[in-house]
């Protein structure tokens, strides 16, 4: 029996959306969704560590066994978080570039291009901002149960103002990375949205993100403990 993980949504521009949301649909007949900071998380829900597949990381999932169709069994089943937010409009490299001009990216042909952005509170009011930094917190708590030590410095981040950060402030930023060529942003009506440039990019619309929390098996350095990250599985505009 292995971990029963939902794969990247890979989305191409003449693919039909009825298909694409018929694929978004069955998201919820395989996997247990929970909307972050709603409600409190089950008790048998931690990141597993199964097979050869998983050496490397931890996948935060449903512990209870399970068959699917044909009879497959499972041993875990992986947690999809979703929410609603909007993508921080500064550290974004969502275009067909990823991360290319990423300060921190070395230049490497060898390596598999990534995407990455910061998601942000879905609205700028105090109840807004409340609620964001709550489930935050909460996804700060699931991960510390994992490991004390993790590394969160691309996990979360507080800030004070548009790309400046401060530790004594609570989260407001959540980082999602993605494998560039499994990812794409999709409209209400699940359509592909093309992101040549930044101007593509829907900066303040409401986005609505199904994401997998894993734990890496290792420590990132010496000093920091293992990284934590929120893998992007289907991402669209709400409006």
């Amino acid at each position: 029996m292995s971990i029963l993980k939902p794969a990247p949504t890979v989305v191409l521009p003449e693919q039909e959306p009825s298909a694409i949301q018929s694929r978004f649909e069955r998201l919820s007949m395989y996997f247990p969704l929970y909307s972050l900071g709603m409600h409190s998380v089950p008790v048998d829900w931690s990141f597993c560590h199964v097979g050869q597949d998983d050496q490397y990381y931890h996948t935060y999932c449903n512990n209870a066994p399970t068959s699917i169709q044909n009879g497959i069994h499972v041993k875990a089943t992986a947690v999809v978080f979703e929410v609603t937010v909007r993508i921080y409009p500064h550290m974004c490299f969502l275009t067909t570039d990823g991360d290319r001009a990423h300060p921190y990216v070395e230049e490497d042909i060898n390596v598999p291009r990534m995407a990455s952005c910061w998601l942000e509170s879905v609205g700028d009011s105090v109840q807004d901002r409340t609620v964001w930094q709550r489930a935050l917190k909460r996804l700060q708590h699931i991960t510390q149960q994992g490991d004390r030590e993790v590394c969160m410095d691309e996990f979360v981040m507080p800030v004070d103002s548009p790309g400046t950060a401060n530790l004594e402030m609570p989260p407001a930023l959540l980082q999602v990375p993605f494998d560039l060529e499994a990812f794409s942003l999709l409209t209400a009506s699940h359509e592909h949205i093309p992101m040549p440039s930044h101007d593509q990019v829907p900066f303040g619309k409401c986005v609505h993100a199904h994401f997998v929390l894993y734990l890496s098996a290792s420590r990132a350095t010496k000093k920091k403990g293992p990284l934590i990250a929120a893998r992007v599985v289907y991402m669209h505009i709400v409006n």
